[in-house]
C-alpha cells in the first residue's frame, strides 16, 4: 500500500520539513538568495561547460574517447560536468591523453580556467552576499535594539523629561537586571 504512493510520500518529505521547521524555512531562503545573487556567475559557469563539452564532442567525434564519453551533446555536456567537479576526470582525460598526449591540453586548459577563475569568481561572489546580508542582519539588530531601549525608558520617564531620576533609573535597572537592588548600597549605584 506505502509502496504505491512512495514518489507522492517522496515529494512531500521536504514540504512538510519546510512547514514545520522554522530554520529550515529559514535556510532555504538564504539558499535561494544566494543562488538569486549568483545567477549571473552561475549562468557563465554553465555557459562555460556547455561550450567546452561542445568542443569535446566536436574533436574528439570519431576517435575512442569520442565513443566512449561523447557519444552525443548532451552526454558531453554531463561527462564535461563530472570534469568540471573533478570528482573523476582522470576516466574521462585518460583515454585521450593515451591516443593523443596533446590532447591532454584542452583538459587541463579547461580545468585550470575553471577551477581557478570562474570557480574564484563564485567563490567571492559568495562571501560578499554573505557579507551583505551579515551587514544587513546587524543593522536590523542594532535598530531593534535602540527601539527597544528608547520603549523601555520612556515607559519608566514618569512625566516624560527625557530623563531618569534615581529612583526610575534603580527601577529601569531592576526590570532589565531582574533583580532587587534593595539592601544595595546607594554609593554603589
Amino acid at each position: 500500500m506505502v509502496g504505491t504512493y512512495q514518489p507522492i510520500l517522496n515529494i512531500c518529505k521536504p514540504i512538510v520539513v519546510l512547514i514545520i521547521y522554522e530554520s529550515a524555512r529559514n535556510n532555504y531562503i538564504a539558499i535561494l538568495a544566494l543562488v538569486k545573487n549568483s545567477s549571473v556567475i552561475l549562468l557563465c559557469i554553465f555557459g562555460y561547460v556547455a561550450v567546452a563539452s561542445f568542443l569535446a564532442y566536436i574533436m574528439f567525434q570519431n576517435s575512442l574517447e569520442g565513443y566512449s564519453f561523447f557519444m552525443t551533446p548532451a552526454i558531453a555536456l554531463y561527462e564535461m560536468f563530472i570534469c568540471f567537479t573533478t570528482s573523476n576526470f582522470p576516466n574521462i582525460m585518460l583515454p585521450a591523453y593515451y591516443e593523443n598526449r596533446w590532447s591532454s591540453l584542452f583538459f587541463v586548459g579547461f580545468l585550470i580556467f575553471g577551477m581557478f577563475f570562474l570557480m574564484n569568481i563564485l567563490l567571492a561572489a559568495v562571501i560578499d552576499n554573505y557579507k551583505d546580508r551579515s551587514v544587513e542582519e546587524y543593522e536590523r539588530k542594532e535598530i531593534r535594539k535602540r527601539e527597544n531601549i528608547s520603549t523601555i525608558f520612556d515607559n519608566f520617564d514618569e512625566g516624560e523629561k527625557s530623563y531618569l531620576d534615581r529612583l526610575e533609573l534603580k527601577n529601569m535597572f531592576e526590570f532589565l537586571l531582574d533583580q532587587s537592588l534593595e539592601g544595595k548600597s546607594e554609593n554603589k549605584f
